[in-house]
């Protein structure tokens, strides 16, 4: 009988290899290539929503017996990981944290939705308490994705043990970081996200609108995302501005190689959105040294190293965003600057390598992270390791 684990990451399953996770998908791939193969760390996965109906009473039962029997599976001082959005997610996973620690296992949740803080704003009083009094205890650790993050859930759950983790994407955007080739010499301004008001795509268009004719190189805007509002909505919005030679909606990418070369053949990254958790995205912007603006929101502050490897506007300010496009724009030398200041700071912050060791000190996973690390590669060689190998899944 094999010996009891120490780790469990219950979480969705990433895509295939080549195609685009995003949020906990992205971060699953990251933790299933990186500690995937350690002794004592298993993956279990709960049932899709697709597999469970649209109401979810179904999936949520299901679920919960995959948590319990991959959770038999732990040693009694393993510890499970989650991860938790707002709503019904968060919930929960509250319950889904009693149970765990009922079986005699410690818990981690990562909380990861940018809109918690409006979501626990608007909750009634005896609810906001039951939420802090499921979110403590020994047994108990919440994970912030950055150090700003840390200090909100410290403000509205003093009592609880949070501990910041950090983001990682693949390795080819850190691979991919090389200067860009002359073309016609046209600046290419590039969005990727979910094209949706809130993720502050009229502002764009109105900075965009706003600086057409302040900016003396020609220059175009690219929009990668689902149009989920509708292609008509957003067409009409680039027509009210005059920007139908400007701004081009590609669309979704769903290959990273594709999505690879917009990066790499753009000259600024510009993030406008009105709320945000750790945004995906933007680390692939700082992995590859593209120039980048954000907004001040959820986690963009602290990937954009608090303006010292980006700039910084505030959310629902068009002329904050229009300024810091012509300015970036308009500076070839400034632009090369922060792009290289940002670069530095994701191999800093956002490796894999750095990724897995947060993720593993969040799980009280035993032994030094980095030494293990080392010996696995000196016991396995040089080999790539994929999804598919030493990996431990449930389905």
């Amino acid at each position: 009988m094999p010996d009891p684990a120490r780790a469990l990451v219950f979480s969705p399953p990433p895509p295939p290899p080549g195609g685009l996770p995003g949020g906990i998908a992205a971060i699953t791939a990251v933790l299933m290539r990186e500690i995937g193969d350690r002794p004592g760390v298993i993956f279990a996965a709960p049932v899709r929503k697709e597999d469970g109906g649209r109401l979810g009473l179904r999936r949520g039962v299901a679920s919960l017996l995959r948590l319990v029997r991959a959770t038999a599976r732990l040693h009694r001082n393993g510890s499970v990981l989650f991860f938790s959005s707002a709503g019904f997610s968060f919930w929960e996973k509250c319950a889904w944290s009693l149970l765990v620690r009922m079986m005699g296992r410690d818990v981690a949740i990562v909380m990861v939705d940018g809109n918690f803080p409006t979501y626990f704003a608007r909750l009634p009083a005896p609810a906001k308490w039951l939420a802090r009094a499921t979110m403590r205890g020994p047994r108990l650790r919440i994970g912030a994705q950055s150090p700003a993050w840390k200090e909100f859930y410290t403000s509205i759950m003093p009592d609880a043990r949070i501990e910041c983790v950090t983001a990682s994407v693949d390795r080819e955007f850190f691979a991919a970081h090389e200067a860009n080739a002359e073309t016609d010499g046209t600046l290419r301004v590039l969005y990727v996200g979910w094209i949706i008001e809130a993720k502050g795509l009229l502002d764009l268009l109105d900075a965009v609108a706003i600086v057409r004719s302040d900016v003396a190189r020609r220059f175009v805007v690219r929009l990668v995302g689902p149009l989920l509002d509708g292609p008509e909505r957003w067409q009409r919005e680039v027509e009210l501005r005059h920007l139908g030679e400007v701004v081009t909606f590609v669309g979704s990418i769903t290959q990273r190689t594709a999505l690879l070369e917009e990066y790499r053949a753009a000259d600024l990254f510009v993030f406008p959105s009105h709320f945000e958790g750790f945004p995906v995205a933007l680390v692939e912007a700082a992995a590859v040294g593209l120039p980048s603006i954000g907004t001040a929101v959820g986690g963009v502050p602290d990937i954009l190293d608090r303006g010292r490897a980006g700039i910084v506007v505030q959310p629902h300010a068009p002329d904050q965003l229009a300024a810091a496009i012509r300015t970036m724009l308009s500076d070839d030398a400034q632009r090369a600057v922060l792009g290289i200041a940002l670069a530095e700071h994701a191999r800093r912050e956002y490796t894999h390598d750095a990724c897995a060791r947060s993720y593993l000190r969040l799980l009280g996973y035993p032994g030094d992270v980095r030494s293990a690390s080392i010996a696995q590669e000196a016991q396995h060689g040089n080999h790539s390791r994929t999804l598919e190998t030493g990996t431990s899944v449930d389905s």
